[in-house]
């Protein structure tokens, strides 16, 4: 279908749905100018990941004048935060398998269909499903 002036359900810009007022409102928060490093806000808080990431030393000074040093070890959350955005997130794995084993199948038909659309069983046991050869289906079906 081609694009319609008004149509809610079109993707917007890189074919993305267009972003939510929240999102808008974060990101020019982000694109703004940091008073205290000169950058946007948006480098200041990909230093302050990574330093999450590899562990970082805090220096507080005590009400006795004294030099206090805090070393806050590296966070799991974050190294795998930056993983996931420099690297791309794994693909996660799919199992069929269950602790109850695997899913029931009521019923398996082979059926070969000839260029002319006609269609041919094969076999009355369901429980043969030999190779797929050109113009072969094999149709497995779930309870």
């Amino acid at each position: 279908m081609p694009f319609q002036k008004g149509n809610k359900l079109a993707l917007g810009r890189h074919g993305r749905k267009s972003r939510d007022a929240l999102s808008q409102v974060l990101t020019s928060i982000l694109n703004e100018i940091d008073h205290e490093t000169g950058q946007e806000k948006k480098y200041r808080l990909a230093q302050e990941l990574y330093n999450l990431a590899v562990g970082y030393e805090e220096k507080i000074e005590c009400r006795n004048g004294k030099i206090k040093i805090i070393k806050h070890l590296p966070s799991l959350a974050a190294i795998r935060e930056l993983i996931d955005r420099v690297e791309g997130k794994a693909p996660q794995a799919i199992s069929l398998d269950s602790p109850e084993g695997p899913p029931p199948i009521a019923f398996i038909e082979r059926v070969i269909v000839h260029p002319n659309g006609e269609r041919e069983r094969i076999g009355e046991d369901p429980k043969v499903i030999d190779g797929n050869g050109p113009g072969e289906r094999v149709h497995i079906t779930r309870p």
